[in-house]
């Protein structure tokens, strides 16, 4: 049976298979297009990037100072570029030269050169140099006592002196620094014969410097060797060194005694005690010191002191040669209970005094010292004679709280009438041992000023009616307030020929009196009365401007019209 011809095939193309070859034609020629794109921005980027780093300034090279700072690889650049440094080990610019550089700035690579130039000289300060005949030579920065500059820096002798004779001789030094600058500074060097030390070392607390310490062990003395120079004991008690002169063989050399502190303190020490929330310095812990030179005393680590109880510390005593001793003390915080104690007794007043009734109430504590007091005057009438109970009242800081209630009596003042002659018959022999026709009138008032401050006392009390009757009053008893002080005073600088006149305080709960004097044509403030003992001052002769500033200090104390 013979084989079927296998059918035909046809070279036709479908609709279908067309339509997909043109697509996938289009999407080649589309990957075509955008690749060549991207070429094409890929080429004008690299191009606009090496060709703006063409354009970029490159500085071939830069001079700096010595010992300035090292410059970056940017300052190579006349545009702000981000450029570093290739494989460079570190210079130092203390070093003149001329260094060879690369840069780096995006893709390329750029050779530079840093010179580094010294042009400043170098500055110093002469040091005198004193050595013994024989102990060998003496370099040229011997002599130099310091010196600045940027490079480093040589000494040597312009000419070389003689070590080996004895006596002063001048030193000129040449100072040369890396870049060839110089500087002269003239000093002298004292050769000391073989037989005289220039200098000595000696232990806190020695107290028989002679001549002879300063010898060798064969040096002969002689008749009229002395220490030249005074020498007090506390020279002794101080490390440091200082220079003295001693006369040996007819001969005056200035020599250097060095005193050191080798040996550390010692001292006393005991157990203290405190209340919560007072402390106490080291200091107390320590009796006695036991030393040559100066101690000091501080804990090594500071207490606490507002937690009760006993605690160990450790104490540290340092003296002048810095030698430190330590020691264990114990420290015992206890609990305050007690309460202050507050000084007041009863007392009289009068109507029309300026009473301040805390005046003489203090309070003390166990462990704060002296507290403010405060008051209470209840219903207390200034216009009303009677007897009023006055509260005081004080705490301390660990919340203790006392109080103490007295009695003010108040009462009508007994009305004086003294007469003229009276009056003067006490003021006169006063007037005429303070004051005399050879004084001039400033002194004349100083002399009433001092008399009136220095022998009248103050009570708070006076009588206002009349101020020549309260001045006798005040003259005759030695006390009295403001008021008192005020009317002696007018009495006495009216006997002077001096003119005066009353001021009085104002707008205040509490008066005071003061006079004004008339000098050369002007007014000032003339006030005898005591101030308040935490503002002093010498009240005589303010001028407005003083009497004001110290009003701004105590709260309004000149405030007068």
């Amino acid at each position: 049976m013979k084989n079927k011809k296998p059918a035909a095939v046809s070279n036709a193309f479908t609709p279908d298979i067309s339509r997909k070859r043109q697509e996938y034609r289009k999407k080649r020629k589309l990957k075509a297009s955008i690749l060549v794109l991207i070429a094409s921005l890929l080429l004008f980027a690299a191009a606009v990037f090496i060709f703006g780093f063409m354009g970029t300034t490159v500085i071939r090279s830069l001079t700096i100072e010595a010992g300035d700072d090292m410059v970056s690889a940017s300052d190579f650049f006349e545009d702000d570029v981000r450029a570093f440094f290739v494989s460079q080990d570190e210079i130092d610019t203390s070093k003149p030269g001329a260094y060879d550089l690369t840069v780096r700035n995006g893709v390329l690579f750029y050779h530079v050169t840093l010179n580094i130039e010294d042009t400043v000289p170098p500055t110093a300060k002469p040091k005198q140099v004193r050595i013994r005949q024989g102990n060998g030579q003496v370099s040229a920065m011997d002599f130099v006592k310091s010196v600045s500059d940027k490079t480093e820096v040589r000494a040597e002798f312009e000419t070389p002196p003689d070590f080996s004779k004895a006596g002063d001789s001048n030193v000129t030094v040449i100072l040369s620094d890396l870049g060839g600058n110089t500087t002269r500074i003239e000093s002298k060097i004292t050769v000391f014969p073989e037989e005289v030390s220039p200098s000595i070392t000696v232990e806190a607390g020695y107290a028989d410097l002679s001549v002879r310490d300063f010898l060798s062990q064969d040096a002969p003395e002689y008749e009229g060797d002395c220490i030249v120079t005074q020498v007090g004991e506390d020279l002794f008690h101080k490390v440091g060194s200082t220079k003295i002169e001693i006369m040996y063989c007819s001969a005056v050399y200035t020599v250097t005694v060095t005193v050191e502190d080798t040996k550390p303190p010692a001292g006393y020490i005991m157990n203290r005690a405190t209340y919560k929330g007072v402390p106490i310095p080291a200091e107390d812990f320590v009796k006695t010191f036991y030393d040559e030179t100066k101690v000091s005393v501080s804990y090594t680590e500071e207490p606490d002191f507002d937690e009760t109880g006993y605690k160990v510390l450790e104490i540290v005593l340092e003296d002048g040669g810095k030698n430190t001793r330590t020691y264990k003390v114990t420290l015992t915080v206890m609990p305050d209970t007690e309460k202050p104690i507050i000084s007041a007794e009863d007392r009289t007043v009068y109507i029309g005094d300026n009473i301040r009734f805390s005046e003489g109430v203090t309070a003390t504590d166990n462990c704060d010292g002296e507290l403010e007091v405060t008051v209470d005057i209840g219903d207390f009438d200034r216009e009303t004679p009677g007897t009023y109970p006055i509260k005081f009242t004080a705490t301390d800081k660990s919340g203790n709280t006392a109080e103490k209630t007295v009695n003010f009596t108040l009462t009508q003042k007994f009305a004086y009438s003294y007469t003229q002659e009276v009056i003067d018959s006490l003021f006169t022999p006063v007037f005429n041992e303070i004051v005399n026709e050879h004084m001039t009138e400033k002194d004349k008032m100083r002399a009433i000023y001092d008399y009136v401050r220095e022998n009248i006392s103050y009570n708070g009390t006076s009588e206002k009616s009349d101020w020549e009757q309260e001045a006798y009053r005040g003259l005759r008893s030695k006390q009295g307030d403001s008021f008192t002080f005020y009317a002696i005073s007018r009495k006495l600088l009216t006997m002077a020929g001096i003119e005066n006149k009353e001021v009085q305080r104002i707008n205040s709960d509490s008066s005071h009196y003061w006079n004004m004097v008339l000098y050369n044509g002007e007014w000032y403030h003339f006030d005898t009365c005591p101030h308040y003992k935490d503002y002093p001052i010498d009240s005589f002769m303010l001028t407005d401007k003083e009497a004001a500033d110290y009003s701004k200090q105590t709260g309004g104390y000149y405030t007068y019209k």
